[in-house]
C-alpha cells in the first residue's frame, strides 16, 4: 500500500477552491497560492516597472496577497528569510497561474 504524501489531504481540499494554484511543502510546512486577481496582479506589474519598491519587496507583497494556507504571513516571511530567492519563485509560478505560459500565435504579413 502506497503511502499517503503529507498535506495530500489539505491540497485536495483547497484545490476544490482553487483549481490554479502553486504549492509546496517547505521544511515540512505547507504553503498554498491562488492566482492573483487582475487588479492585484496590475498593482504588481506597476510596482515592478516603475521601480518604486525593491523588487524582492515586490514579489514578497505578491506571495503574502495570495497566501492562503498557512492562514497568517508569518511562517511564509520566516521562510523568505531561510530562503531568500523563495519568493522570486513564488511570483514566477504565480505568474505562470496566472496566464503568462498562454501560447500565443502571432502571424504577420
Amino acid at each position: 500500500m502506497a503511502t499517503k504524501k503529507p498535506y495530500a489531504d489539505k491540497i485536495a481540499e483547497l484545490e476544490k477552491t482553487y483549481p490554479r494554484n502553486v504549492h509546496t511543502v517547505l521544511d515540512g510546512k505547507l504553503f498554498f497560492f491562488r492566482p492573483p486577481t487582475l487588479d492585484e496582479f496590475e498593482e504588481y506589474q506597476s510596482a515592478v516597472g516603475s521601480g518604486s519598491k525593491p523588487r524582492g519587496v515586490c514579489f514578497r507583497e505578491l506571495a503574502q496577497l495570495t497566501l492562503v494556507f498557512p492562514e497568517t504571513v508569518e511562517e511564509l516571511q520566516a521562510a523568505f528569510e531561510r530562503y531568500p530567492i523563495f519568493s522570486a519563485r513564488i511570483s514566477d509560478a504565480i505568474a505562470e497561474v496566472a496566464g503568462s505560459e498562454i501560447e500565443l500565435t502571432v502571424k504577420k504579413d
